[in-house]
């Protein structure tokens, strides 16, 4: 079971949801890239999730429970502390980039009485950081804005150009907010816009779902699908139609 709660409005700005999952039987899930960043309490210890750039096939055991907040595409990596190149693809311990601070929290998660002390103690938390790090870099956060709506992502010269930075400038920073390039960028935040579609539209035709959410055609399409999710968009397209049922 796995659910998503609407974030505070103090932290809107940076941060998409808190989320509880419970393990009903033991299995390997496949996280795929989605742009965030998570902060992720799984009863015994605090880490940090992403940001991916591959599905990630994760090990679940039968009632495992976890508690996390998930970082909006971008603001990750500076209210943690870490660039977002040194959190990609990798799964590393709060305490590594926090310390005692870390240690404070997971003490206090330990002892919550139930999932909503869990979140609001990681919404505090993350309330704090806000506080004491440095802001997350508007440029980047307006990077990902342009990204995520635009059928057909323009090239990095073309992006940095409308910014007012150089290419190399905007990479820099890219690499630091999300822990790579625009172009990467770009790609996620498709497949990511391929899967809102195909949620909601399970039947829908894959060619057209392709061409709404800005691949070139199907065979275009079906590469991305493989390379983010280590599926095919038929597969992806049947587990949520057999969900439904």
């Amino acid at each position: 079971m796995y659910e998503e709660y609407a974030i505070s409005e103090r932290l809107r700005r940076v941060a998409r949801c808190t989320w509880h999952q419970v393990t009903e039987q033991a299995h390997i899930t496949r996280v795929v890239p989605d742009a965030c960043t998570d902060i992720i309490w799984n009863g015994r210890r605090l880490s940090v999730a992403g940001p991916d750039t591959i599905p990630m096939p994760t090990p679940l055991a039968a009632g495992e429970r976890f508690v996390a907040i998930r970082f909006a595409p971008g603001c990750g990596p500076r209210l943690i502390g870490a660039p977002g190149t040194a959190l990609r693809n990798a799964r590393v311990e709060l305490e590594e980039l926090w310390g005692d601070r870390a240690k404070l929290l997971a003490d206090a998660l330990a002892q919550a009485r139930d999932v909503a002390t869990a979140r609001e103690l990681l919404e505090a938390a993350v309330g704090m950081q806000l506080l004491a790090a440095e802001q997350p870099d508007a440029l980047a956060l307006e990077t990902a804005r342009r990204l995520s709506g635009a059928s057909e992502a323009p090239s990095v010269a073309k992006l940095a150009g409308d910014l007012g930075i150089t290419e190399r400038q905007l990479l820099r920073r890219a690499n630091f907010a999300f822990g790579y390039g625009p172009k990467q960028l770009a790609r996620i935040l498709r497949f990511q816009r391929f899967m809102t579609a195909l949620r909601r539209r399970p039947a829908e035709s894959l060619a057209l779902l392709a061409l709404e959410c800005g691949f070139v055609d199907q065979a275009h399409l079906t590469h991305e699908i493989a390379e983010l999710s280590g599926s095919t968009p038929g597969q992806l397209q049947a587990e949520l139609i057999a969900s439904d049922v």
